[in-house]
């Protein structure tokens, strides 16, 4: 092999120390995405999104963990470096006692807790993974989140025809302007 353009996360750190394999990274060619059925309670509420997918989550251990530091944290649907990219993540920084803030304002605490389920798909390795870093990480502001892990093409049609989820977790194309 002269060239690969994608190479499994797990492997990169052993061939990037075999000394025949020159390893490159350029921009992200792939983002996982969260997202909310904003067209539901409590999602339709700004407090309850900006707690779960804004404060109430630490990408760095995402990106760190499951991603086995491959990846970046990002909180945008434009990556860095893209043309009108924003660093949400220093508007949004994990902050547990201003998600549990807005939760409460919301009408969430420990004696009624928010509960939900997030969908994803293991066609991606480290969807999984990363759903369980969210349960983890939001139960420790009071929130119960349940994980479904479902077949992709299954996963397409409750979310494109059905639309039945309430959080969902994907990868995703990334959406890089070729001309910025």
């Amino acid at each position: 092999v002269d060239f690969a353009n994608a190479v499994p996360r797990e492997s990169v750190v052993r061939l990037a120390k075999d000394p025949k394999i020159q390893v490159f990274r350029g921009r992200e060619t792939q983002h996982l995405i969260v997202l909310f059925h904003h067209g539901r309670k409590p999602f339709d509420d700004v407090r309850v999104r900006q707690a779960l997918a804004g404060y109430g989550i630490d990408r760095r251990v995402m990106a760190q963990s499951a991603l086995l530091g491959q990846g970046q944290p990002l909180l945008s649907f434009v990556p860095s470096g893209g043309r009108d990219h924003i660093d949400l993540l220093e508007r949004f920084p994990y902050n547990p006692d201003k998600a549990k803030a807005l939760l409460k304002e919301a009408g969430f605490d420990a004696k009624h807790p928010l509960k939900y389920t997030l969908t994803t798909f293991s066609a991606e390795p480290a969807l999984p993974t990363i759903a369980t870093i969210i349960k983890t990480q939001l139960a420790q502001i009071g929130v119960e989140v349940t994980i479904e892990i479902i077949d992709r093409p299954i996963w397409l049609r409750r979310l494109l025809q059905q639309r039945d989820m309430d959080q969902v977790l994907a990868a995703s194309s990334n959406v890089f302007d070729p001309y910025s």
